[in-house]
């Protein structure tokens, strides 16, 4: 589990860990092309297209719950 205060809820600091740690895990230039600095126009568009699949299929927001044991 993880410590109360890294939680992301709204407006608390564990939300603020969480944006840290999303910025880590995925910088800017993986986000938007505009930060892509050595990227060549003639691939500007398949990169979008790629980030744009890739948010569709693997970026979610997810939730946590426990998991009861059946022979409860």
């Amino acid at each position: 589990m993880l410590p109360e205060i890294s939680v992301p809820r709204l407006g608390t600091p564990g939300e603020r860990h969480r944006d840290r740690q999303l910025s880590s895990q995925l910088p800017k230039q993986d986000l938007a092309t505009a930060y892509c600095r050595h990227l060549e126009h003639e691939h500007s568009a398949s990169a979008d297209d790629f980030m744009a699949a890739r948010n569709e299929i693997a970026l979610d927001i997810a939730t946590v719950q426990d998991v009861l044991e059946r022979n409860q």
